[in-house]
């Protein structure tokens, strides 16, 4: 569990001076839930892609959100 933060803290360290708006979430979760989520929305009024990349292990939830223009 110890080398799941620590991995998430330095992609979210190495990825920050390269992306805008960038934003790192970490919650608790009161289900047993194990697994990774990427998401890519396109948002039409700003013109930009939403991306979301979600990692979960067991109780403790790391969202890491950024913007990019493509």
């Amino acid at each position: 569990m110890i080398a799941f933060f620590i991995s998430t803290i330095l992609i979210f360290l190495i990825t920050s001076p390269f992306i805008d708006y960038d934003e790192l979430i970490i919650s608790f979760s009161k289900s047993f839930l194990i697994g990774v989520l990427y998401d890519k929305a396109y948002i039409e009024d700003e013109e930009i892609y939403e991306n979301t990349a979600q990692y979960s292990l067991v109780f403790i939830l790391i969202t890491l959100i950024w913007y990019t223009k493509d």
